[in-house]
């Protein structure tokens, strides 16, 4: 990126053509970096949203663990927009996703939607509910089965891969 670009940033329909460049075969990591970049630029609903929408799309796993990742360098500002996919989206993957992100980012939402979660039907998001309980600490009744990192789970600094 030139220093002018850092300025100003990029619009939604700027990066994404950087995220079909980061999408092509063989594209690597200067590719993914480009679009991380451009997406860590903005940190307002529309860009945190598009971020989000960006993990819908799975079918390059470097690519989808990159957007992932650098997700909560949104910050505070991607709180709300994730407390609200994970209560009004109906995909149950969209959902573990908001609650994992919660979880590593250590949001104040993520401990009233894991628990939640625990009791979903559909087991990514019971697992993803697990897991984050096992990140943040659980309370009341599910603090004996799931206190504060023993829930067999790894950190969310090494969770992936």
């Amino acid at each position: 990126m030139s220093e002018e670009s850092d300025d100003v940033p990029m619009t939604i329909d700027e990066i994404e053509r950087l995220h079909e460049e980061a999408r092509r075969v063989g594209a690597g990591d200067r590719e993914r970096e480009a679009l991380v970049d451009a997406l860590l630029s903005r940190h307002d609903r529309e860009a945190i949203g598009y971020h989000f929408e960006l993990l819908r799309d799975r079918t390059d796993e470097a690519l989808y663990q990159a957007l992932r990742d650098c997700f909560e360098r949104h910050g505070k500002p991607a709180e709300g927009v994730l407390r609200e996919v994970f209560l009004r989206e109906r995909s149950s993957r969209a959902r573990a996703d908001a609650l994992f992100v919660l979880g590593r980012m250590r949001s104040k939402h993520a401990r009233p939607l894991a628990v939640e979660a625990v009791g979903a039907e559909d087991e990514e998001l019971r697992r993803m509910g697990g897991v984050v309980l096992g990140w943040v600490g659980a309370e009341g009744p599910l603090a004996a089965c799931c206190p504060r990192g023993s829930c067999g789970v790894r950190s969310p600094a090494r969770y992936g891969p």
